[in-house]
């Protein structure tokens, strides 16, 4: 019975990180500006739109925000929470014990949480591509990774520029990264968030 409740566990946070991670993605990507004709790009849209398209009906793109999206995110969190706590068997004493103000946060926590770790990685990413593959050429994932990253990196060029063809804006970015999630850790604890039943926390109780 407890490898069956561990297997049931284990499938169902896979597939609602999948279904987070893939919609996080796509809200990223139309807000940089991606190419969409990117294949990698093109799978994300794919994958995602049997979601989304119920609910375009009433929530349309507006210029590179995609409320649908963020929506379906909520969606996918408070879901996950719930299935996941039917699971454990915690839901009901969960619902009774904890306000529901509190537990409309912790969603919130679970996609900032995930948001960090994209651009945490895909920095990483941007740094060792930058010395094995300076030039890049048309690669995807490495095209994909460059244009996730540059906005952002950009804003911190305008804190420190390059010198001398050195380029900081990676080491502060993470840096920045680093002390969001120590903020974002804080203010979990604050709303009493248990990790085990968020979709999207990876490592925040570490």
């Amino acid at each position: 019975m407890l490898i069956m409740k561990a297997a049931v566990l284990a499938l169902t946070e896979l597939v609602f990180h999948a279904a987070l991670l893939l919609l996080l993605l796509r809200i990223l990507l139309q807000w940089v500006g991606a190419d969409f004709y990117n294949p990698i790009c093109q799978a994300i849209v794919r994958l995602t739109d049997p979601l989304l398209r119920p609910l375009r009906r009433i929530m349309p793109n507006r210029r590179r925000f995609d409320y649908a999206a963020c929506a379906m995110l909520f969606i996918v969190e408070v879901l996950g929470f719930i299935v996941i706590a039917l699971v454990y068997g915690m839901l009901t004493r969960l619902v009774e014990t904890t306000p529901w103000p509190i537990l409309l946060y912790w969603p919130i926590f679970g996609v900032l949480n995930l948001l960090l770790y994209i651009y945490f990685f895909a920095i990483i990413a941007a740094i060792i591509l930058s010395w094995v593959l300076p030039g890049g050429g048309h690669f995807p994932p490495v095209q994909l990774i460059r244009q996730l990253t540059e906005p952002v990196l950009a804003q911190f060029r305008r804190i420190v520029p390059t010198v001398s063809g050195l380029d900081f804006s990676p080491m502060l970015a993470l840096a920045a990264i680093y002390f969001a999630r120590i903020v974002l850790r804080a203010a979990a604890e604050d709303v009493y968030m248990i990790s085990e039943f968020v979709i999207g926390i990876v490592g925040l109780g570490d």
